[in-house]
């Protein structure tokens, strides 16, 4: 558990004030850096200490007597590596909560910007309004009272 960061901690390093992608990827890295460090400590463990358990047979009687000590090797072994799996999920549990924090705070600090951009958006749509003059089209109102009379006139019956 020591490799897990505490929350304050994180949380400090997170308000840094840096771009946010930099500091996603920073909270990557360092998290990698330590289920590295977990896995290296996990196989140096094994090999350090699990395998010197076994002793190195001298006869076939020692042989044989070798598999005797294969379950308290194996109850060790798996006894540590579930430690190790338990520090693998705090770390990335922990990364994982740190980079939601990260882009929640991110997503939250874009509140106020959209808010701004849509109130200018919306001002300016106010000031065309209001501002605005009604367009006149004296040419297309006269060609569509043009199609209309001559509509109309040939509809009527003609008189010769």
């Amino acid at each position: 558990m020591s490799n897990v960061l505490p929350s304050d901690a994180a949380r400090s390093r997170l308000s840094s004030g840096d771009d946010p992608t930099r500091r996603l990827a920073e909270i990557m890295a360092q998290s990698t850096e330590r289920l590295l460090k977990l896995q290296n400590d996990m196989v140096a463990s094994v090999l350090n200490d699990q395998i010197r358990l076994l002793e190195v047979p001298m006869s076939a009687s020692d042989a044989m007597a070798s598999m005797w000590q294969l379950p308290g090797f194996y109850r060790a072994l798996f006894g540590q590596v579930a430690g190790h799996a338990r520090q693998s999920c705090e770390i990335i549990s922990q990364m994982h909560n740190d980079m939601a924090g990260l882009v929640c705070d991110a997503i939250a600090a874009q509140g106020p910007v959209v808010a701004q951009v849509i109130a200018g958006g919306n001002a300016a749509f106010v000031d065309r309004r209001t501002a605005s003059v009604v367009i006149n089209f004296p040419d297309r109102r006269g060609m569509v009272a043009l199609v209309r009379a001559a509509r109309d006139a040939a509809k009527r019956p003609h008189k010769d």
